[in-house]
């Protein structure tokens, strides 16, 4: 059960709860990489990760727009995670994450949506 089914656009707040059940700490982005890179593949997009954790992936041109110039759209994976009292200004990395209600935020498998 997503928080936001209520919520529109449905879709966009659904994969943004899938996100946020994925631990991504500053330097912990290899789960949500690793996800990213799923739902590019389920999707039948071309993706690729360079050895840094970069991740590219193209997507096909909606139908009548292929003259179109191409879009870029850039972002990063890791949260900036708040500090608790005792900690590090980092946090504890990827040790904390938002969870998805029914989640176990655990970092088990993700599938991506």
């Amino acid at each position: 059960m997503y928080l936001t089914e209520n919520f529109e656009p449905r879709r966009v707040l659904e994969r943004f709860e899938d996100i946020c059940a994925i631990p991504h700490g500053s330097g912990h982005e290899q789960a949500l990489g690793d996800w990213v890179m799923a739902l590019a593949e389920k999707r039948g997009h071309e993706a690729i990760r360079d050895a840094a954790g970069n991740i590219l992936v193209r997507v096909a041109a909606s139908p009548g727009c292929e003259a179109a110039p191409p879009i870029l759209l850039q972002g990063h994976l890791d949260m900036v995670l708040a500090q608790e009292e005792g900690l590090g200004s980092r946090g504890g990395g990827g040790a904390r994450s938002s969870r998805r209600a029914g989640s176990s935020g655990a970092g088990g498998q993700h599938p991506a949506g």
